[in-house]
């Protein structure tokens, strides 16, 4: 019977891993040392950091180093580590703009090893919800980071494994998930928090700009759908995750739906009314004609409705920017015409003056190109009873310029 090729090299293999065990530690317990004595000399400090990203890699690309799981010296070494990236000291001198190119580096790949021996020392396919999402909240933490010092490689280690945790939280068995429910209960975690984490998750994955960084932003919107529903801040990630997505695929139909739900729990708070025209805007920029349609549908149901006067001149104002925006046509002012007359109340004089000076623009340019149609179609609009509070004498200047402009044509 031929020898087992597993039985003969077994030996060699479980010589290795425990070398590279080994290794691993030693160099976290002098990383710690050598990190708060190198930090501001940027000779040394280059040199720990090219350090630091070897055993980096060797962490990422090497199969799980058995026997780290539950190591106290490790664990020590990396919470030490940890701290040190994060402390008051260096998080100052961070927001004073002093911490030369060097030191940012090598407290970024210090700050990633820290985080990757935690992980080895804290995470295995059976941990609990409590462990996993504080490993998730670290990763994210350094991911974050990274992406703030323009380091996507290192970002990218980070937000790898924050996405594997989150994947991890997702196949929770059922009465994991019971108990992960009576812990919210009871106060222990917050949802809020929760959201918080997968909301920076999400942002941080397609600040990656990577095609994988981008299913999984998109993954775990689908997620939280499924286990919340359709919730503002679900909503707000998924329109984030949809107009990340190239001009060429982009999924208008889809923003535009999402837009509409928006609307339909729509709760009159002027910083949710504000998020909506916002992402019309957004909408607007890609696909013009769907933002048009969702802006009068946010408009007319609003028309309806009690609300501050201030929304429906901001709706308006945005709509005449909309239409004075892009190229002239018959249809697009006629339009715009039978909208304003379906509006209740005119818009006071403020709000009036500006959608007129948008209109004015544009029925000068189409006089001074000799297109009369338009030009008389452009006046008509800004006419409109909606703005009858721009005050006598604007109506009449108005009114003369039609007659005028009209002599001036039939001449």
């Amino acid at each position: 019977m031929p020898p087992d090729p597993d039985a003969v090299h077994g030996g060699s293999a479980h010589t290795a891993k425990t070398k590279r065990a080994k290794a691993v530690i030693s160099f976290a317990v002098s990383a710690v040392k050598r990190v708060n004595e190198t930090v501001e000399e940027p000779v040394k400090a280059t040199k720990l950091a090219d350090e630091l990203q070897h055993y980096i890699k060797l962490v990422e690309t090497s199969p799980r180093i058995q026997g780290l799981y539950g190591n106290v010296d490790l664990d020590t070494q990396g919470t030490k580590l940890w701290n040190l990236c994060i402390s008051p000291r260096q998080a100052d001198a961070q927001r004073a703009n002093e911490a030369l190119h060097e030191r940012r580096l090598l407290l970024l790949n210090a700050r990633v090893f820290a985080f990757q021996i935690l992980d080895l020392s804290r995470y295995t396919p059976s941990s609990g919800y409590a462990q996993v999402l504080l490993l998730l909240n670290m990763a994210l933490r350094a991911g974050v980071a990274c992406l703030s010092g323009n380091n996507v490689d290192l970002a990218r280690i980070a937000l790898q494994r924050a996405a594997d945790y989150n994947g991890h939280l997702q196949n929770l068995s059922q009465s994991q998930r019971l108990t992960q429910d009576e812990a919210w209960k009871e106060d222990q975690f917050d949802v809020a928090e929760h959201m918080f984490i997968a909301q920076v998750l999400v942002t941080a994955l397609l600040g990656v700009q990577t095609t994988d960084g981008y299913e999984k932003a998109q993954n775990l919107v689908r997620y939280l759908k499924s286990e919340i529903g359709d919730k503002l801040v679900v909503l707000l990630l998924d329109l984030e995750v949809l107009i990340k997505a190239p001009d060429e695929v982009f999924d208008a139909d889809a923003y535009a739906r999402i837009l509409e739900r928006m609307m339909q729990i729509f709760n009159h708070q002027e910083t949710n009314f504000k998020l909506l025209v916002y992402h019309i805007r957004k909408l607007h920029e890609k696909s013009p004609s769907d933002g048009v349609r969702i802006l009068d549908m946010f408009l007319l149901t609003l028309n309806g409705q009690q609300c501050d006067a201030s929304w429906i001149e901001n709706l308006v104002i945005t709509r005449m920017w909309m239409i004075t925006s892009h190229r002239d046509s018959d249809s697009g002012i006629d339009e715009a015409q039978k909208l304003l007359h379906k509006l209740d109340k005119p818009l006071g004089a403020e709000g009036t003056v500006a959608a007129q000076t948008l209109i004015w623009k544009k029925l000068e340019y189409n006089f001074t190109q000799h297109q009369f149609d338009l030009a008389e179609k452009w006046c008509r609009l800004a006419l409109s009873p909606l703005f009858r509070n721009s005050g006598p004498h604007n109506i009449a200047k108005l009114e003369r310029y039609s007659i005028d402009k009209t002599v001036t044509y039939i001449n």
